[in-house]
């Protein structure tokens, strides 16, 4: 053996070291055996629409309120595109929001998020008398629930909320008689929503072809798993629908760990 010599004791304590190690290591649980389903897959992309000034896409005087954050036109209450630029799902498609109960597989904004969109527009959740949030890019159009898709609306006025319900359910008509493509649908509302109530309130809607049709299964659905609101399920990630209706559920874990068929956000 060469190198340098040990003092006496010294193998006696490295043996104690080498011991306590093997005791922590006799005395360590065993690495957890992965569940299936523990791993999240990536979350849905939404994808952010980019910000448009009001005053590049329809003529008008374009005046920034004095204590809020709304841009007024012609008296038209617009969101601020810096604030509320507008967001959609990016798996979502045509088909998706053709069927007649897809928003129903979609949640409703939390509370929190409805507080921090008033208070970005400088009001109070209080003032929900008087403005009501509002989905830019409706979730009838493939919108989401992101913050930047959120904004207080105001309830009354004839180019108020009322307009732009009604021009929500045109879009949505015209997109599923191929009229408009849905792309060209969600950047046109988001950027403009009244040029875009001008412009497409004014586009008839094919006779026989109003909207949205009842979902219609290509195969009978008897054996497959079966898909409930808050039931439990498999895997988490996994996408299902539901056999009456063909609303849209995802596999998620709760706080308690559980996974349960659930609604997107």
């Amino acid at each position: 053996m060469t190198g340098r010599r040990t003092r006496p004791g010294g193998w006696a304590a490295a043996a104690c070291v080498a011991a306590a190690a093997a005791l922590v290591t006799a005395c360590s649980p065993a690495p957890a055996t992965p569940v299936a389903g523990a791993v999240r897959p990536p979350a849905p992309a939404v994808v952010p629409l980019p910000p448009q000034p009001v005053a590049a896409t329809a003529p008008g005087t374009v005046e920034q309120t004095p204590q809020t954050r709304f841009r007024v036109r012609d008296g038209v209450t617009l969101p601020d595109p810096d604030l509320t630029p507008g967001a959609v799902f990016g798996d979502v498609g045509t088909a998706d929001i053709c069927d007649l109960h897809y928003t129903q597989g979609v949640r409703q904004p939390r509370f929190n998020a409805k507080v921090q969109s008033f208070a970005a527009y400088g009001l109070s959740i209080h003032e929900r008398d008087t403005y009501l949030v509002d989905h830019l890019v409706p979730i009838s159009l493939g919108g989401s629930n992101a913050t930047t898709n959120l904004w207080p609306q105001p309830r009354s006025g004839t180019r108020g909320g009322l307009a732009k319900d009604a021009l929500e359910v045109r879009l949505r008509a015209l997109v599923c008689a191929k009229k408009v493509p849905l792309k060209v649908a969600q950047t046109a509302i988001a950027r403009d929503w009244w040029a875009a109530y001008v412009r497409y309130m004014a586009i008839d809607v094919p006779a026989g072809q109003s909207g949205p049709q009842p979902w219609q299964p290509s195969a009978p659905l008897k054996g497959r798993y079966p898909v409930t609101n808050a039931g439990p399920c498999p895997t988490e990630g996994k996408v299902g629908y539901t056999e009456s209706k063909h609303i849209r559920f995802t596999c998620q874990a709760g706080a308690d760990g559980e996974l349960h068929w659930r609604k997107r956000y």
